[in-house]
């Protein structure tokens, strides 16, 4: 066998491998290609009845939670109202002691502003009295004090009438005698 015989034999038996390759990766191809397939629509058909269930669960614990919810509300609804009650029973007796205490307290002062009233009027009627008092000591001061005034003022006359004669001897002795 020569070697170009033993080439075109190899070419020939590559070509054989390769189109057996072909053949049979196209075969796998498409038993891949199938099997994709069948496992895709049973993805599908796994999601769906997944997403079906899911649904159904939401769908039970939606209720499930609305009923609950309502069950809460109903629950705080009387709460709320029994604390309202309370809080309107509390507030009620908390006003009666403030009117309670608001009437002592007005009471209190009521009767201090009566005493404080009798007080000033007695305050008044004690500074009226002093007042009087202190006018007839002050009329006496006056009158003791214009005596001793009119006293001055008499001793003070005499003296400016002798003192006037004294002037004019005075003047009379200074002057020269007129010739």
């Amino acid at each position: 066998m020569t070697i170009d015989e033993l080439r075109t034999e190899m070419l020939d038996g590559f070509k054989t491998t390769r189109d057996g390759f072909r053949t049979e990766i196209t075969a796998v191809s498409s038993e891949l290609k199938t099997e994709i397939m069948a496992v895709g629509s049973e993805l599908k058909t796994e999601i769906a009845a997944v997403r079906s269930e899911l649904k159904t669960e939401i769908a039970a614990v939606s209720s499930e939670l609305k009923t609950e919810i309502a069950a809460v509300s109903s629950e705080l609804k009387i709460e709320i109202t029994a604390v309202r009650s309370e809080l309107k029973t509390e507030i009620g007796a908390v006003r009666s002691e403030l009117k309670t205490e608001i009437t002592g307290v007005s009471s209190e002062l009521k009767t201090e502003n009566t005493s404080v009233r009798s007080e000033m009027k007695a305050l008044k009627s004690q500074i009226k009295a002093e007042g009087e008092k202190t006018r007839r000591h002050f009329n006496i001061m006056v009158e003791r004090v214009d005596d001793s005034v009119r006293i001055v003022a008499e001793a003070t006359a005499h003296h400016a009438v002798r003192l006037d004669g004294h002037e004019k001897r005075i003047t009379g002795l200074e002057k020269p005698p007129r010739a």
